[in-house]
């Protein structure tokens, strides 16, 4: 059996320190990294993000009609919009060869 005498004798061991102290050491790195990795990705993303949206829509986008979906179709009578003849218009400039 020991006695007090032969605990108290007994040389003093430090308990090793917890691992908690270790991570709020590095949280701040850590954070910090993780915030400028985000910026550094975010761009990457939103392009990703809308070009495969796009690109995802493209068949009813082209359903689209590019002009309204009006039609221009001559008049019954010949005429152009504006009221003159067909054969009054002015001549297209010939290309030169």
């Amino acid at each position: 059996m020991t006695s007090s005498a032969d605990l108290s004798s007994a040389p003093a061991t430090e308990p090793p320190p917890p691992r908690r102290a270790t991570w709020a050491a590095l949280r701040p790195l850590v954070l910090r990294l993780h915030f400028y990795a985000g910026l550094l990705v975010a761009p990457f993303l939103l392009v990703a993000a809308t070009t495969g949206f796009l690109y995802a829509a493209s068949v009813q986008i082209e359903k689209i009609p590019a002009h309204g979906g009006r039609r221009r179709l001559p008049a019954p009578d010949g005429r152009l919009p504006g009221g003159v003849p067909r054969d009054r218009r002015r001549p297209r400039p010939r290309a030169r060869t």
